[in-house]
């Protein structure tokens, strides 16, 4: 069974004072009150294009749950996005129930608006985003990755956490990690940041290719998704359309 995490040897991934930063970053956030006026409102409005109230989906990275992507799901509602968290509570893996319950969350958005869902993953979020866009493209507008890696063996402080939870990982994770790189065949956003102290920057690139931006932002892995470089990102994404948004069921 291949492991898909490693603790990082010296130069090949985040250091401790990263790793530390990264840590502070994420306690502020969790022990920050809710922000009680809608997100990004100090920008000029002619900064952040507004949407038409299509759905989009946010998924939680590893450890976390929809409290650490509130602030983004207020963001996009702000801006005209049906936006939604992924209701399950903790990611605590990619389980297949947790897998199964992504699947379930865009096939019910889906259904219920007629119209095909953008996904935004954070971290191991975004490898459920992609995922879910390799299975069902019909259903999938754009998938937008914050920190999420591609590369495996993984070199992350946080493999102490992981190993004893791998046991009840979907065994295709851990069989066939190199098939999580596959670019979904819909138009994918990917965001990295060399400040990151969880996961390797390199490894959250993907391949280039005509459907794929990569754009790297200042942040902190854990505090992605209050990134205003990500935002604005994600907003001016959103508003553009997609290749096929004539099309049935766009």
């Amino acid at each position: 069974m291949t492991s898909l995490v490693r603790l990082p040897r010296k130069g090949d991934g985040p250091g401790l004072r990263a790793f530390a930063a990264d840590t502070g970053a994420f306690l502020r956030a969790l022990l920050r009150p809710p922000r009680r006026t809608p997100a990004g409102r100090h920008l000029p409005a002619p900064a952040l294009p507004q949407g038409d109230g299509r759905p989009v989906l946010v998924l939680p990275g590893f450890l976390t749950s929809d409290r650490m992507q509130a602030g983004l799901v207020r963001f996009l509602r702000a801006h005209g996005h049906d936006a939604q968290g992924w209701g399950k509570g903790v990611n605590w893996g990619p389980t297949r129930r947790a897998l199964a319950h992504a699947r379930a969350r865009l096939q019910a958005i889906h259904a219920a608006t007629g119209q095909r869902v953008t996904l935004i993953g954070h971290s191991l979020g975004g490898l459920f985003a992609r995922e879910l866009a390799r299975e069902r493209p019909d259903l999938v507008r754009l998938v937008v990755t914050l920190g999420t890696p591609l590369r495996f063996p993984l070199p992350t402080p946080l493999a102490p956490l992981v190993w004893p939870l791998m046991r009840a990982f979907d065994p295709r994770y851990l069989r066939n990690p190199a098939a999580l790189a596959e670019t979904p065949p819909v138009p994918l956003i990917a965001c990295y940041s060399r400040r990151d102290g969880i996961v390797p920057w390199r490894a959250c690139i993907p391949d280039a290719g005509p459907s794929v931006s990569i754009h790297e932002i200042e942040s902190h892995h854990t505090v992605m998704g209050g990134s205003m470089e990500a935002r604005r990102i994600i907003a001016q994404a959103l508003a553009a359309p997609a290749p096929d948004d004539s099309s049935a069921g766009g």
